[in-house]
């Protein structure tokens, strides 16, 4: 009996040293950075809202970005070929490679083909892929913020190509 009473005064010595100890830790930081903010001023009047990161990519594979009323934008070249789905809203682009603008839901159609250095104008619902190296100027000339969302594929070890105008 005295043993097992020894055993249960171990185990409760134990078990109170253990709940005592935990709370008396302090807080440490965390040995790794916290990850990439999740929304963030890319230019002024330019928001990107990052959604899915790849581990030891630098960019965001899948963000947002939104527009403000009158905002004009420098597209810088990237090493990322993306998807542009124009999700609210329009902008108006002028790209120094050819893109083809076509409409989700218009499986049949072929789209229509832009040429490098043709202003046009991206409304609600379509899409077009942009390839690595090209650059340009967007502008929302509308009223309301216009939103597209990106989607970006960069192989490793990707160089940014000089773009040409055939695309």
């Amino acid at each position: 009996m005295r043993r097992l009473v020894s055993l249960i005064a171990v185990v409760g010595m134990m078990m109170v040293s253990i709940v005592v100890g935990v709370g008396a830790q302090e807080a440490s930081p965390p040995s790794e950075p916290m990850g990439p903010p999740e929304s963030f001023e890319l230019a002024p009047g330019v928001v990107a809202d990052s959604m899915v990161f790849v581990e030891g990519q630098e960019n965001p594979s899948l963000y947002r970005l939104h527009f403000d009323a009158g905002v004009v934008y420098d597209v810088a070249p990237s090493t990322s070929l993306e998807l542009v789905y124009m999700k609210t809203g329009s902008l108006t682009a002028t790209l120094d490679g050819a893109v083809t603008v076509g409409r989700v839901g218009e499986t049949q159609a072929q789209g229509e083909a832009i040429d490098a250095n043709t202003e046009f104008t991206l409304e609600t619902g379509q899409f077009f892929v942009l390839q690595p190296g090209v650059s340009g100027e967007v502008r929302n000339d509308g009223e309301q913020t216009a939103t597209v969302s990106v989607a970006g594929l960069t192989p490793d070890g990707a160089m940014v190509p000089e773009a040409t105008p055939a695309g």
